[in-house]
């Protein structure tokens, strides 16, 4: 069973910038599934300061987020639909 938290509080910039794990606990994921995703291309855009530094801009993160709504409903997501096909490429992209 996985309990999910009423209420995520995170640090935003003034100018909406996350760090990872902040970016992570936006998306309600781990900082290392956020960290595998940038290695290997995946998931929301990032900036890299001074070598080390990632941060993620919040506009960024709500972006992705809507990208990943692919269906108002399970019928949507049928084998062998348009929307299951969508549905299935997406979740190779994410790593799923």
């Amino acid at each position: 069973m996985r309990i999910i938290p009423e209420h995520i509080t995170v640090d935003i910039t003034p100018d909406g910038r996350l760090r990872a794990g902040d970016a992570a606990a936006y998306l309600g994921i781990k900082p290392r599934t956020l960290a595998a995703w940038r290695a290997k291309g995946r998931g929301p855009r990032f900036r890299k300061f001074q070598q080390q530094l990632v941060f993620y801009h919040k506009d960024d993160l709500d972006q992705w987020i809507a990208s990943q709504t692919l269906a108002q409903s399970t019928a949507e997501l049928r084998p062998g639909s348009v929307d299951g096909a969508v549905r299935a490429e997406a979740q190779r992209a994410v790593g799923d």
